[in-house]
């Protein structure tokens, strides 16, 4: 994938995040006690974080993990109070202003992409005999396929058009559709040649190989552990844990140790090498009753069919399991 294209996911894949989180803010104001809708915000700017901080994007990511900061007290109470909200949107402006002075740097225009309301907007083009007037838009170069819209239904006999209400400027106040479906985002590396994918959401960090510290009586797939900024963490030799016969010419030589967190619980898992991130539709995603390899299907979430080819999808619960006994 060309740096331009993977520029380009990357700004789609964050607009339709910072999207989310507007629509589940305002979700808050009604119903300031919803875990669903604290926790989606919370994964959203993970996954806004994590994306820029791989591609390198300093600004993003430092403003997405202050962000992320300050909703992890909220997530521990199970409940925002009004000054939160506030401070939610507040957060949301400032991650939307620092994303698209990046849009300008890389020289992708000065606005995000266009916004779920405004593809609305654009497609409800009303006549002066009051019919709408609907094209297809042709897709952004490199834009997912589910991002494209459907014309809007025409309206019943004799009655006047039908529009959704509309947000104008990103503020609070008014009703807002969400996307009905959205992609997830993964991250990908390679294992003996093959191409795999955890959930961004689970995905703390990225570092290069570092120094293993060998620890007797361990379970087979446990390479030691490393200190990871003062914190002792294990890590996981990943083709061992999914039972990968590994041949020495293609193996494959680890180049990267991808920390996944599982309820504040870090665990390093050894790759080849990061090869970037994908976000896929669910109907892009087959079950895993469909994968017919060697790997053990418990630690599946399931087999994506992108343009590059197969990425199989590890369920990071299973795969890092906290309460999983290592010795």
């Amino acid at each position: 994938m060309g740096d331009d294209s993977l520029l380009n996911e990357f700004f789609v894949d964050t607009q339709s995040h910072l999207d989310g989180v507007e629509v589940d803010a305002l979700g808050l104001e009604k119903d300031s006690a919803s875990k669903e809708l604290i926790d989606d915000v919370f994964r959203r700017v993970h996954s806004i974080k994590g994306n820029a901080g791989m591609l390198g994007y300093t600004s993003v990511h430092e403003c997405g993990q202050e962000f992320e900061t300050f909703l992890d007290g909220v997530r521990d109470r199970g409940v925002a109070t009004f000054e939160e909200i506030e401070r939610i949107f507040n957060y949301l402006d400032n991650l939307k202003s620092v994303v698209d002075e990046l849009r300008v740097e890389k020289g992708f225009g000065s606005e995000l992409a266009p916004t779920a309301e405004e593809v609305v907007e654009s497609a409800d083009v009303v006549d002066v005999a009051g019919e709408p007037e609907t094209a297809d838009p042709a897709p952004a170069p490199g834009a997912p396929v589910g991002d494209i819209k459907p014309a809007p239904a025409p309206p019943p006999q004799g009655g006047a058009p039908q529009v959704a209400p509309v947000v104008k400027g990103g503020k609070k106040g008014s009703a807002k559709a969400a996307p009905e479906v959205e992609p997830v985002t993964y991250l990908t590396f390679e294992l003996a040649g093959e191409s795999y994918g955890i959930d961004i959401v689970k995905i703390r960090e990225i570092i290069s190989l570092e120094a293993i510290t060998r620890v007797p009586n361990t379970k087979y797939y446990v390479e030691g552990v490393m200190n990871l900024r003062d914190q002792i963490i294990p890590v996981f030799n990943l083709k061992k844990k999914l039972d990968i016969a590994v041949d020495d010419d293609i193996g494959g030589i680890e180049k990267n140790i991808v920390i996944v967190e599982i309820g504040k619980v870090a665990t390093g898992l050894k790759v080849d090498e990061v090869t970037g991130i994908k976000a896929l539709y669910p109907s892009m995603i087959a079950s895993p009753d469909s994968f017919y390899g060697a790997i053990p299907t418990n630690y599946l979430s399931g087999v994506g069919h992108a343009e590059e080819g197969a990425i199989i999808i590890l369920n990071a619960e299973d795969l890092c399991d906290p309460s999983e006994t290592l010795f």
